[in-house]
C-alpha cells in the first residue's frame, strides 16, 4: 500500500509539473491572463485611455488601436440607430460616457454575475448627471448587442420620462440585434437569448394553459410568457418580479416577461398590417406631444384584450421571425476620435470608486480604498480630495468631509462642480440635523445656523459661477421665494 501511495503521488506530481509548464507557456504567449481583477496602472495594471468623439467619451483599458476602432464602431452604430429607430438626433446634451473594460472579471466587480452591461442617466454617487454606459470586451457581436441595448435605454430615458416598462425593454431588445453589413441594415433579427420562434411548437404548441404561453428559453430554464394584455399593465416591480425571494423563480418570470416584451414590439413592427398601422398612430401621437401612455391609449383603445392576446399568441407560434433589410449608405464618422489622452492612476481609481455601490458594505469599503489610493497617488490634485469629501459626507463623517471640502475650495474656490458637491453635502447635513431636532435629539441651534450660513454662502458663489443646468437648478431651489434670478 505504501508503494502504491508513493507511486501515485509521484505520478500526480509529474502531471502537475507538466500542467504548470503548459499553463506557464500559454501565459507567456499571452493566451492566459493571471492578472488579478482591477489592478490600477500604478501597480502594474493595464494603462487606461480617454477618447472623445462627437457623441461619446470612452474610458477604457483596451489597447490604443482597438480602443479607437471600437469608438468608431460606436459612432457608426449610433448613427444607424438614430436614422432607423428615431429619425432625429436626440442628443443636445452632454456626451455619453462609456466605460469599457477589456475583461469580464474586472467588469463583474461593478455589475455582479449575469449582467453584460448597464445604462444609467446618473451614477449614484456623482454630484450631477453624467449619462453612462458600462460594458466589457472588444467590439464583437455580443458587445455590439449590449451597446445597442443600453444605448436604446438611454435614448428612451432622455426623451420620454414616462414610458411603460414593457416598451422600454421590448424596444431595447428589438434594436439590440440591429446589424450593418456593408450598405445593408437588418432590423428585427431574433435575440439569441430569447429563441421564441419555432420553439413553441416543440414544447406545448399554442396551448395557453393558465392564460400563459409556455416557452423554453434554454435547455435548463422553463419560463412562461404572459399574455399581451397582462404585459402592458405591468409596472417595473411586476415586470422584474422584485418580490419573489427565489432567484430561479424570479429569473424564470423575468425571462418570460422579456420574451413577451420583445415579441409584442416585434409584432408591432413586422406583424399584421392593422397592428403596424396602430403602432404608427402611437408614434405619431408621441411626436405630437402626447405621453407614451396617452398615445398608446389613443391608438389601441378599441382593441379588446382578448384580441390582442390572440394576435400575439399567433405571432409567436410562427415557424420563423420576419425581419427587414434596408439599403443604407453610411458616411464614415468625420474624425471619429476628436481627442485622446492617457488617464492617470488617480483618475482610474476614482472612476472605479464612482462605479461602485456605496450603499453596500463591500462596495463602500472598496470605494474607500480606491479613493484613499487616489489621494496618495496624486496628493496635489483637488479631485481625489473632492471625492473623499463626498464619500465621507455620504458615510456621515461630516467633520472630516468638511475639512476635505475646505482644502479643495482653497485650491479651486470658484469651481462650480466643487461648490455643488459641497452644497449637496451641506443640504444633506442640514436635513439630518432637522430630523434629529424633530426626534428630540436636538443638537445646538448654533450648529444648525452655522450650516445654514455656509449653505447660503455656497449658493451665492454658485449663482455667480454655475455652468450647467443642474447647478442652476440647485441655486434656484435654495433662493428665497420671489427673488428674480438672472444667469
Amino acid at each position: 500500500m505504501s508503494r502504491l501511495v508513493v507511486h501515485v503521488s509521484r505520478l500526480v506530481g509529474s502531471w502537475l509539473a507538466v500542467s504548470f509548464a503548459f499553463v506557464f507557456a500559454l501565459a507567456m504567449a499571452g493566451c492566459v491572463d493571471f492578472t488579478p481583477p482591477l489592478v490600477p496602472p500604478g501597480r502594474g495594471g493595464p494603462p487606461w485611455t480617454e477618447l472623445t468623439s462627437q457623441h461619446f467619451i470612452l474610458l477604457t483599458d483596451l489597447k490604443g488601436s482597438e480602443a479607437r476602432r471600437t469608438l468608431s464602431e460606436f459612432e457608426t452604430y449610433y448613427r444607424v440607430l438614430v436614422d432607423h429607430a428615431l429619425t432625429t438626433d436626440p442628443f443636445a446634451g452632454p456626451r455619453i460616457q462609456i466605460v469599457l473594460l477589456e475583461r469580464a472579471i474586472d467588469f463583474r466587480r461593478f455589475s455582479g454575475e449575469g449582467i453584460q452591461g448597464f445604462s444609467l442617466g446618473k451614477l449614484p454617487n456623482d454630484p450631477e448627471p453624467v449619462p453612462t454606459l458600462a460594458l466589457y470586451g472588444d467590439f464583437t457581436e455580443s458587445t455590439r448587442t449590449v451597446f445597442l441595448h443600453e444605448l436604446t435605454h438611454h435614448v428612451l430615458q432622455q426623451n420620454f420620462r414616462a414610458r411603460p416598462v414593457w416598451l422600454d425593454e421590448g424596444l431595447a431588445l428589438y434594436y439590440s440585434t440591429l446589424v450593418l453589413d456593408g450598405d445593408i441594415v437588418s432590423v428585427g433579427l431574433p435575440v439569441p437569448t430569447l429563441p421564441l420562434y419555432g420553439m413553441l411548437a416543440r414544447t406545448e404548441g399554442a396551448r395557453m394553459g393558465r392564460r400563459l404561453v409556455p416557452v423554453t428559453v434554454t435547455g435548463q430554464l422553463r419560463v412562461r410568457m404572459p399574455p399581451a394584455s397582462q404585459l402592458i399593465r405591468m409596472d417595473r416591480e411586476a415586470f422584474y418580479d422584485a418580490r419573489t425571494p427565489s432567484h430561479h423563480d424570479r429569473m424564470r418570470t423575468e425571462t418570460g416577461n422579456y420574451a413577451a416584451a420583445w415579441a409584442l414590439v416585434h409584432m408591432l413592427h413586422h406583424g399584421p398590417a392593422p397592428y403596424r398601422a396602430r403602432y404608427g398612430a402611437f408614434l405619431s401621437g408621441i411626436r405630437q406631444g402626447l405621453s407614451m401612455p396617452e398615445a398608446w391609449a389613443r391608438a389601441f383603445r378599441d382593441v379588446p384584450a382578448a384580441e390582442l392576446d390572440r394576435a400575439l399568441l399567433e405571432y409567436v407560434s410562427a415557424p420563423s421571425a420576419p425581419y427587414e433589410e434596408r439599403i443604407y449608405r453610411v458616411l464614415p464618422p468625420k474624425g471619429a476620435v476628436e481627442r485622446q489622452r492617457s488617464m492617470s492612476n488617480a483618475e482610474v481609481l476614482l472612476l472605479w470608486a464612482r462605479l461602485r455601490d456605496w450603499s453596500a458594505p463591500l462596495g463602500s469599503e472598496d470605494a474607500r480604498k480606491d479613493i484613499d489610493a487616489a489621494v496618495a497617488s496624486d496628493p496635489r490634485s483637488p479631485e481625489p480630495l473632492f471625492w473623499r469629501a463626498l464619500y465621507r459626507a455620504r458615510a456621515s463623517q461630516f467633520g472630516s468631509a468638511e475639512r476635505d471640502f475646505s482644502a479643495v475650495l482653497m485650491r479651486e474656490p470658484n469651481d462650480p462642480r466643487y461648490l455643488l458637491g459641497y452644497g449637496l453635502a451641506l443640504d444633506a447635513e442640514l436635513e439630518k440635523l432637522q430630523k434629529a431636532a424633530g426626534a428630540s435629539q436636538s443638537p445646538s441651534e448654533p450648529r444648525r445656523a452655522q450650516r445654514a450660513r455656509q449653505l447660503a454662502d455656497v449658493v451665492e458663489r454658485l449663482r455667480q459661477t454655475a455652468t450647467s443646468r443642474y447647478q442652476r437648478d440647485f441655486v434656484s431651489a435654495h433662493e428665497p421665494k420671489g427673488q428674480d434670478l438672472s444667469f
